[in-house]
């Protein structure tokens, strides 16, 4: 409802079960037109597209009765609790090294102002209609935290796609428009590359099931790489 009122492409809350008619938790939403795309023919103009979707999704302001409804993420929250991510890294390779180098830059963290987020925004939960972006999906995370968190993840996600130039680009059309020079974004950047661990496998069926022909050890072989290039820079 947040989003639908500050402008953001999404769908609008109609009916929700607020006396437990199914045995689940239940919303009603209304249906968008469109479908998940990853394989954009415009690369750096789908990445321009989302970079802005985020830059509203950040501007919006939820009134003080609102903000008590979403966590407050600190610097170390990522989608795992710190135990299970330190232990999950221990089965990776590269778990532990990736481990010390978060420590080391979470010491050089400067303060930033935290924003709403969404804490799970990447290509996969958005909607297009052609090569115009209609809908973000899944505000279920939705959370007060450093708004380098949301754009560490989508880069990331879009690097796992092979669209490294997209991602670059990304990163620096939020900067444009949000005017945030995201300060801590390295630091998010490290946890993202933390979360799929122990094995990034358990992340490609969702994606050979959005058109992406991807192996289990082609993604395997880009996680490696971008930890890799983390742990050098």
């Amino acid at each position: 409802a947040l989003a639908v009122e500050h402008g953001v492409r999404a769908p609008t809350p109609i009916w929700i079960d607020r006396i437990g008619l199914f045995p689940e938790r239940a919303i009603v939403i209304s249906h968008v037109e469109g479908g998940v795309l990853l394989s954009p023919a415009s690369p750096i103009d789908w990445a321009a597209q989302l970079a802005k979707a985020l830059v509203a999704i950040h501007r919006i302001q939820p009134a003080s009765v609102d903000r008590d409804l979403f966590p407050v993420l600190t610097n170390t929250d990522g989608h795992q609790s710190e135990t299970e991510t330190l232990a999950a890294l221990g089965r990776h390779p590269l778990g532990m090294d990736l481990w010390r180098k978060r420590l080391e830059t979470l010491a050089t963290l400067k303060p930033e102002a935290q924003v709403y987020v969404h804490s799970d925004f990447w290509p996969g939960n958005t909607l297009w209609v052609e090569d115009e972006l209609a809908a973000v999906l899944d505000w279920e995370g939705g959370a007060i935290a450093d708004p380098a968190l949301d754009v560490a993840y989508c880069a990331f996600d879009m690097q796992l796609l092979g669209l490294n130039e997209a991602a670059e680009s990304f990163v620096e059309v939020y900067r444009e428009h949000s005017g945030r020079a995201l300060e801590n974004l390295r630091y998010w950047e490290l946890l993202a590359l933390s979360r799929p661990m122990p094995d990034i496998e358990m992340w490609v069926p969702a994606w050979q099931a959005m058109g992406v022909e991807i192996s289990a050890n082609e993604a395997r072989q880009r996680h490696a790489a971008l930890i890799t290039a983390a742990l050098e820079s």
